[in-house]
């Protein structure tokens, strides 16, 4: 099809109406899975709040029912016991009532009591008790390890050096400034391999410059002596 006729098919899944109703259907199906999430978490919610009712429905149908062997009178002082012993416990849940367990609104409040390991610090009651704490007649041979030594007690001088190495080897600067080096040490070969070079060349010129000094003076010394001889022949025609 031409793409000059597709913006007019109801069909186009480009034309801004389309995508306009994707997002709408997209926004209402996630609504709707959220929705149902919180009707299944309410459902379940309200499962187990009807079952811990249930169970305590009946643990106390089954408290307050006769045992055997039991009478009425013997029911109500095991019920009275068991609300008794509830108390204490009820009292120090509560801190905002004022009655206290026994039914009584204490008008001086009593100073409270607390032993000695609540008034240590919870983080560090536990790791004190297991060390002997402050009464403990020395120290254990686990505590009395120096941490400047080994495991054998041996002195290692090398082991900031071996963390430092260690250190430098994950460093990427270090990395960085080693590959510089490296570069810098190549170039420096390099131009000295072209003096080396260019002082090879300049060898090479001098000598070609010799050899050429050298055959000059061998053909002046040849025509010197070639022309001596041959005034001395002509000399002695002369003579003659």
């Amino acid at each position: 099809m031409p793409l000059h006729l597709l913006h007019h098919k109801s069909w186009n899944v480009y034309s801004p109406a389309n995508i306009e109703r994707v997002r709408r259907d997209e926004a209402k199906a996630r609504e709707q899975v959220a929705e149902q999430e919180e009707h299944r978490l309410r459902r379940e919610a309200d499962e187990r709040l009807s079952t811990l009712r249930q169970q305590s429905k009946d643990e106390t149908r089954r408290w307050k029912h006769k045992r055997p062997g039991e009478d009425d009178t013997d029911r109500d002082i095991r019920l009275a016991l068991g609300n008794t012993s509830a108390s204490p416990n009820k009292e120090k849940q509560d801190h905002g009532s004022l009655v206290d367990a026994h039914g009584h609104i204490p008008l001086i409040p009593a100073p409270e009591k607390q032993s000695r390991e609540q008034e240590k610090d919870p983080y560090t009651v536990y790791l004190s008790d297991a060390v002997g704490g402050r009464d403990r007649p020395k120290d254990t041979w686990y505590t009395s390890v120096q941490p400047k030594q080994e495991q054998w007690g041996d002195e290692n001088p090398r082991k900031r050096e071996r963390a430092l190495t260690r250190l430098n080897a994950d460093d990427p600067l270090v990395a960085m400034k080693r590959g510089v080096k490296a570069l810098r040490e190549n170039e420096r070969q390099r131009q000295e391999w072209m003096r080396e070079r260019e002082r090879d060349l300049a060898d090479v010129e001098e000598g070609n410059i010799e050899s050429e000094r050298t055959s000059i003076d061998i053909d002046i010394i040849t025509t010197t002596i070639t022309t001596t001889v041959a005034t001395d022949e002509d000399t002695k025609i002369i003579k003659l």
